[in-house]
């Protein structure tokens, strides 16, 4: 495992694709890209496998994602579960999104955090919703409200009026932290809500801003602070920003390049070498 948490090693060229498109099991919605992937460890093996793993699927022409499901034994050898997806939004003729599941586990509750887009009328634009599980298997979707999404008050919140979407939750000190992508009159950064007032601002998207998408935050005990992936600006590799409080980042620029597919991969051997 690579001491250094700002820095991930390179992933051994004996990695092999887990779960692809194009093998003859993949199922019609999955058949043009498989990406955007969140995996489960479930040690009661309720599906019959240890880890469970969820992801963006693409079909062949219209283009539509929704999420499906895959199981592993060792996170290595996967199987894919059941003939369709298990979350599914989409509306014939339309460019539908169900996508970028994360799930947390909230009581005796399996919560899966995603975004939408295109297939809610009351809605302009991309935004967080979920759905709920007691198997990992059956998801009952939330119609409500979204979680977040574009602001309808430009001058209130200028930096996500298009999109505010690609959720990632978590907990810290009693208050649920709420980061996703905002697309707005900055361009593309991460935001933050809370379930309780603290302050509203941009992350990380001030005048010398470090442009961050499609976040992903984890702790680290030895370090006690928190660390945020993600894609920098239109693509061109992967940044890190540094926080104890969540609250107030600072940007690690220049630690990891690449792209979003070759990181995962590198993150990955990091924690199976550990």
């Amino acid at each position: 495992m690579t001491p250094d948490p700002d820095f991930v090693r390179g992933a051994p060229q004996t990695f092999e694709i887990l779960v692809e498109d194009g093998r003859p099991d993949a199922r019609a919605f999955e058949r043009k890209t498989i990406y955007k992937h969140y995996t489960v460890d479930d040690p009661s093996r309720r599906l019959g496998a240890r880890f469970v793993n969820y992801y963006n699927a693409k079909q062949q022409g219209e283009w539509t994602e929704r999420i499906g499901m895959a199981v592993s034994d060792d996170m290595l050898h996967w199987r894919r579960v059941g003939d369709g997806p298990v979350i599914d939004d989409s509306r014939p003729g339309l460019h539908c999104i169900s996508g970028d599941p994360m799930v947390r586990r909230i009581g005796d509750l399996w919560v899966m955090f995603y975004f939408g887009y295109r297939w809610r009328d009351d809605v302009k634009g991309a935004f967080d919703t979920f759905a709920c599980s007691y198997d990992l298997r059956h998801w009952t979707k939330w119609t409500g409200d979204p979680l977040i999404q574009p602001s309808r008050v430009p001058w209130f919140s200028p930096w996500d009026t298009q999109h505010a979407h690609k959720p990632w939750v978590i907990q810290h000190n009693g208050v649920v932290y709420h980061f996703y992508c905002a697309v707005g009159n900055r361009g593309r950064g991460l935001a933050l809500a809370t379930s309780r007032s603290l302050h509203e601002e941009t992350l990380m998207s001030n005048d010398n801003r470090l442009h961050l998408a499609d976040p992903h935050v984890v702790y680290s005990q030895e370090e006690d602070r928190y660390f945020a992936y993600g894609t920098h600006r239109a693509g061109e590799g992967i940044t890190v920003a540094e926080s104890k409080d969540l609250v107030h980042w600072k940007p690690l620029a220049g630690r990891l390049h690449g792209g979003f597919g070759d990181f995962r991969r590198r993150l990955f051997d990091r924690y199976r070498s550990g």
